[in-house]
């Protein structure tokens, strides 16, 4: 059994500025962070960019001006790309004005989750949401991963899960004008993208932890 990850926070890998790059920014702090760190660790070709969370909070309108001041001109090499991770919660006119930014550049890119990034990391393990799940709110979500997966979800081990997640949400994926509707989300957008760059490292990852590799 390999030796658990240390906390993916204690060192910062130096990234490899001649790859292209994925720039991540997520209104959350720390579940997605941590999240897609797990992948950052794996191969320098991530780059994950953290905005620490300011008085207003990390609104989706924050985001795009944090997108626009600090990006804009930096994706310059084929392939950047930078992706808004956020949830659905009371934000839908922001995230709509974000859609609207990311027709218009064609490097922006939004992953919604609805309600909330949780739904993600529940997919890891399940194929779909009960009508129990759908109904619940945003602020339920952490205790019910917590109380659905033993120990609750830790990104040291179960992010590898990322094949199974990918196919669990596009099964059940439906939009409605864009937006996902209730228990579906648009994370495996990214994540296709993540495991694109990835595949060598995530499969002789996942054939460490006795995950099935996937075919070429």
């Amino acid at each position: 059994m390999p030796r658990p990850e240390p906390l993916l926070r204690a060192v910062k890998p130096e990234l490899n500025k001649d790859s292209s790059r994925i720039v991540i920014l997520t209104e959350g702090f720390v579940t997605e962070p941590n999240y897609f760190r797990f992948f950052q660790r794996l191969n320098t070709r991530i780059n994950l960019h953290i905005e620490p969370v300011s008085k207003e909070g990390n609104n989706p309108s924050k985001l795009l001006e944090i997108a626009k001041r600090n990006f804009l001109e930096d994706l310059d090499m084929e392939g950047d790309q930078l992706w808004f991770v956020i949830d659905t919660d009371q934000w839908e006119e922001e995230i709509t004005e974000v859609r609207e930014v990311c027709k218009t550049i064609p490097k922006f890119n939004i992953a919604q989750s609805n309600p909330c990034f949780e739904v993600w990391l529940f997919l890891h393990f399940h194929s779909a949401l009960s009508e129990e799940e759908k109904a619940l709110k945003s602020t339920d979500w952490k205790a019910y991963l917590n109380k659905t997966i033993t120990g609750g979800f830790d990104h040291r081990k179960h992010s590898i899960k990322i094949v199974e997640a990918i196919d669990n949400a596009k099964s059940i994926y439906y939009p409605n004008n864009e937006f996902p509707v209730v228990g579906c989300t648009q994370v495996h957008f990214l994540a296709e993208e993540i495991y694109r760059l990835l595949k060598t490292e995530i499969d002789e990852r996942r054939s460490q932890e006795l995950f099935p590799p996937t075919a070429s």
